[in-house]
């Protein structure tokens, strides 16, 4: 983001099949870590994490 670069691991559930591989991930990351910031407001409807959900699915 931003031309920043960062590497970010997170937790995924993988499901391997015969045919297919399944793999669900959730995750928050702090954006002001990539220099994405705004000032703060009293009613906070901005904040500082960004939740990513991915589902991927491969089949052969």
């Amino acid at each position: 983001m931003k031309g920043i670069t960062k590497n970010v691991t997170f937790p995924a559930k993988v499901t391997v099949t015969d045919n297919t591989i399944n793999a669900i991930a959730k995750f928050n990351v702090d954006r002001t870590q990539w220099n994405v910031v705004y000032p703060g407001q009293t009613n906070d409807l901005i904040r500082n994490e960004i939740h990513f959900g991915i589902k991927v699915k491969a089949t052969k």
